[in-house]
């Protein structure tokens, strides 16, 4: 077996194991009377999944699904305190940025006018927030006037670069983003933009809320490339 059906052997087997364990955790909701929004799910599988060895997050995603570690997770970050739908670790959380024009969940920068220089970027998030009629519950006008969430911001590599902290109200919050593609070798480059609420009491972090894509692709300049454009300079000269 190559490399290659190695790989989609493992992205079958897992998406297989992710469809199993979702479902698995439905009925232990269910069956505890737990509750519990799709949001939760996705971020205790997200949060605990254990890394593969020289796999990018393009390759099998965040890595190898932990069935116990998710189970703990969601015991001590996912009991909410009040209503299900104001405890973050609940609330789903769009976080967007504006490039040509259009809205995208992901900073991608490939092109060469790009990458000769870095690139500052605002980034949205904004907190989604149910209807109260909603059969499964959902927000009230107090609860989005009430609303108020610290977080903590990071990166996954040093050439991206943000603000430590932010607050985050229920109308949303923008802050700048700056990558530095300049110093990065010929490849591909993976890292995330990560988002935390720290607890003002404990202290003790619940991983991150919300995690933003940036991806940069360096391309390799061969010897043929750059004798043309030497010639092209010289004969401009």
């Amino acid at each position: 077996m190559t490399e290659q059906q190695a790989l989609q052997h493992y992205q079958y087997t897992n998406n297989f194991n992710r469809s199993f364990f979702s479902f698995v955790l439905f009925f232990f909701f269910k069956a505890t009377r737990t509750p519990y929004t799709p949001s939760l799910i996705k971020r205790s599988l997200e949060n605990t999944a254990r890394p593969i060895p020289n796999c990018t997050v393009h390759d099998v995603g965040h890595g190898m699904i932990q069935t116990l570690d998710s189970f703990s997770w969601i015991q001590q970050n996912g009991r909410p305190s009040n209503n299900v739908w104001t405890t973050p670790t609940h609330m789903q959380y769009n976080v967007t940025t504006r490039r040509s024009g259009q809205v995208c969940r992901g900073v991608y920068l490939r092109d060469a006018c790009d990458l000769h220089q870095p690139l500052v970027t605002k980034i949205s998030v904004m907190p989604q927030f149910r209807a109260p009629g909603n059969t499964i519950g959902g927000h009230t006008h107090r609860d989005r006037v009430e609303f108020q969430l610290r977080l903590s911001l990071s990166t996954t590599a040093r050439w991206v670069q943000t603000p430590d902290q932010c607050l985050l109200a229920s109308t949303g919050k923008s802050f700048d983003a700056r990558i530095d593609p300049t110093g990065l070798a010929p490849g591909l480059h993976v890292a995330e933009i990560q988002g935390r609420a720290q607890s003002a009491s404990s202290g003790q972090e619940e991983g991150p809320l919300f995690r933003f894509p940036v991806t940069v692709l360096i391309p390799e300049i061969s010897p043929q490339q750059v004798r043309t454009v030497f010639t092209c300079f010289f004969y401009l000269a």
